[in-house]
C-alpha cells in the first residue's frame, strides 16, 4: 500500500517511533491522527505538523490503549475527520518490568484492542474498504533480552498474534493486512533509565549483557523502514530494522548444506543474527557439525541449529536430511547448496560434490518448497565461484563444476512463475577456508600438467576475503535479489551483481 492519499491513524505517536512515524507519513502524503495519552506532547507535536503540512492534514486524540472506551472514541475521531482509516499502527508502548501488569496491558493487550478495532472499522465485512495494521514489535520478539523477561514476552507474543490474525483466512474475512516492524535498539527514552524498569535491580549486569554488541539507530531510519513494509510487505510477515540496516523480513527456516565449518558455518551464523528462527546444517559426520551447533546456540540460544549427518552425493542421505528438517521446524524457506570439495586430480568425486550435489539440493528445496508442489515458495542459494564466470588454470575442473552450476541455475529462471522459488547465485573470489588452504597447501590435488610456473603467476594475482565477508554477501543476496541475480563478493571489497551475458552479444568476426 502507497501512503499518499492515505489515513493512518498511530497510537503512541507524540514521541519516539511513533513521531518518527507521522512525520514520515505526513512526508509521504498521508494524512495523520496522532493518538497518546500523553496530551501536552501530542497537541504540540500536532501544531508544529499542521504548520509545515497543513492543518487539514493532521489531528490529535488523546487515547489510553488500555481503555477500551477512549481507543474506539480515537478511531471515531478519526473517520468524522478524515471520512475514513486506510492504516493502523499499534505503536504504543512501555519498557518497565517492575509495572508488568501495566506493561502486559499496553504492550500486548493494547495491540489486541487495536487490531480488532482496526477490522471492526476498516473490515470489508463491516462495510470498510479494507486496510493495513502495523504492529511495532522489538527485536526482543526474536531474540528474547534475559534482562527484560516480561517485555520480551509482550512483544513475542505480539509477534505470533499478528501472524495468526495475518494468515489469508482473516485477510480474506476482513480485507486486512496484519504486518509487525520489529526495530533494535532506537534512540528514544523507551532504553532510557533502564536501571528503573529492570524487575530487580540485580539485572542491570543481565542488561549491560543483552546490549553490549546493540548500536542504537534513529526513529527516523525506523519510520523510513515502515514506508518499506507498507508498500512491500505480506499480510502476517515480520521485519526486523536495526543498526540503521535495510529492513528484512525475519523468521524464515533454512537449510545449509556444507554448514559445519568455513562459509557455510559463517553463513549460518549470520542468518541467525539477522533474525531467521532456525538453521540445519548438512555435513559428513566427521565435519565437526556438533561443535558449529553448540556454538551457534552459546550465541543465539536453544533451538536455532541442527546438525543433520548428509553427504550431498548420496542422494538417500540428502533426501533423509531434508525430510528430518522439514520435521523439526514444520516449514522450510531457504535451502543454500553450498558443499563443496577442490581436488583435480580426484575429479569424480568432486564433480558428484560440487555439481550433481548442486542439482540434488535444488530438485529436493523445489520438491519441498515449490508451489507446484503444493509448498509456499522460497529462496534456493547456488554457490559457485568467480571462476566459473572466469575460467582459471590452477584448477580447470574445479572451475568447471562451477560453470556447470551457473548455466543449470540460470536455465531454471524461467519457472519462477510456476515454483515460487527464486533462485540465486553466490560467486565468491578466493576465500580463506580450509577447503582453499589444503588445495593451495599441495600440488597434489591439482591436475599433473598444472606447472610452478602457471601457479605462481595466477596466484601473484589472488587476493583472498574472510568467509564472513561472503556470509555477508549471501544474505545481502537473499534479501535483495531477485530471482536469477548473480553476486559477485571478492577480495574483501562491496558485494555487486553480475549479468550473464546473451551468446549472440559475444559474437565477433572470423
Amino acid at each position: 500500500m502507497e501512503a499518499k492519499g492515505r489515513v493512518a491513524l498511530i497510537t503512541g505517536a507524540a514521541s519516539g517511533i511513533g513521531k518518527a512515524y507521522a512525520t514520515e507519513l505526513l512526508n509521504q502524503g498521508a494524512k495523520v491522527a496522532i493518538c497518546d495519552i500523553n496530551t501536552e506532547e501530542g497537541e504540540k507535536l500536532v501544531e508544529t505538523l499542521s504548520e509545515k503540512y497543513g492543518k487539514g492534514r493532521v489531528i490529535f486524540s488523546q487515547c489510553d490503549v488500555t481503555d477500551y472506551l477512549q481507543f474506539e472514541e480515537s478511531f471515531q475521531t478519526t473517520i468524522t475527520e478524515f471520512g475514513h482509516i486506510d492504516i493502523v499502527i499499534n505503536n504504543a508502548g512501555i519498557m518497565n518490568d517492575r509495572f508488568w501488569e501495566l506493561e502486559v496491558d499496553i504492550n500486548l493487550n493494547g495491540v489486541i484492542r487495536g487490531t480488532l478495532l482496526a477490522q471492526r472499522f476498516m473490515g470489508t465485512d463491516r462495510g470498510g474498504q479494507g486496510g493495513v495494521v502495523i504492529n511495532t514489535g522489538s527485536n526482543v520478539s526474536i531474540n528474547p533480552y534475559v534482562s527484560v523477561p516480561i517485555y520480551s514476552a509482550t512483544k513475542a507474543a505480539l509477534v505470533s498474534f499478528t501472524r495468526a490474525f495475518g494468515d489469508q483466512y482473516h485477510v480474506d474475512l476482513t480485507g486486512v493486512k496484519v504486518m509487525a516492524l520489529c526495530p533494535g535498539t532506537t534512540d528514544t527514552k523507551l532504553v532510557r533509565d533502564v536501571n528503573r524498569k529492570l524487575l530487580l535491580a540485580r539485572y542491570e549486569d543481565a542488561w549491560q549483557k543483552d546490549i553490549v554488541s546493540s548500536i542504537p539507530q534513529r526513529a527516523e531510519h525506523v519510520a523510513k523502514a515502515l514506508i518499506h513494509v507498507l508498500s512491500t510487505g505480506k499480510s502476517g510477515s515480520v521485519w526486523m530494522v536495526e543498526k540503521d540496516q535495510p529492513p528484512h523480513e525475519i523468521r524464515k527456516t533454512v537449510l545449509i548444506t556444507g554448514g559445519a565449518n568455513g562459509i557455510g558455518y559463517c553463513t549460518a551464523r549470520e542468518l541467525l543474527r539477522s533474525g531467521v528462527k532456525a538453521i540445519a546444517i548438512i555435513d559428513l559426520p566427521d565435519s565437526n557439525g556438533e561443535n558449529a551447533v553448540t556454538e551457534l546456540e552459546k550465541e543465539f540460544g536453544a533451538n536455532h541449529a541442527i546438525f543433520l549427518t548428509g553427504d550431498v552425493a548420496n542422494i538417500e542421505e540428502l533426501t533423509a536430511c531434508f525430510k528430518k528438517a522439514i520435521e523439526s521446524f514444520g516449514t522450510l524457506d531457504i535451502v543454500i547448496n553450498n558443499a563443496g570439495i577442490m581436488n583435480d586430480a580426484d575429479w569424480e568425486p568432486m564433480v558428484d560434490v560440487n555439481y550433481k550435489g548442486v542439482v540434488r539440493g535444488t530438485i529436493l528445496g523445489l520438491n519441498h518448497m515449490g508451489k507446484h508442489k503444493g509448498g509456499k515458495g522460497g529462496t534456493i542459494v547456488n554457490m559457485s565461484s568467480i571462476i566459473g564466470l572466469q575460467g582459471n588454470p590452477i584448477a580447470p575442473i574445479y572451475a568447471g563444476t562451477s560453470f556447470a552450476i551457473i548455466g543449470f541455475t540460470s536455465s531454471l529462471l524461467t519457472f519462477y512463475e510456476k515454483t515460487g522459488v527464486r533462485v540465486l547465485l553466490i560467486c565468491p573470489g578466493l576465500t580463506t577456508t580450509g577447503l582453499a588452504s589444503k588445495f593451495m597447501s599441495s600440488k597434489i590435488y591439482a591436475m599433473d600438467l598444472l606447472d610452478d610456473e602457471i601457479a605462481a603467476k595466477e596466484m601473484t594475482t589472488m587476493e583472498s576475503q574472510s568467509p564472513e565477508h561472503v556470509a555477508t554477501a549471501i544474505v545481502e543476496l537473499i534479501e535483495k535479489g531477485g530471482n536469477g541475480t548473480v553476486f559477485v563478493s571478492e577480495n574483501n571489497q562491496p558485494t555487486y551483481a553480475v549479468q550473464l551475458p546473451i551468446y549472440t552479444d559475444l559474437k565477433i568476426s572470423i
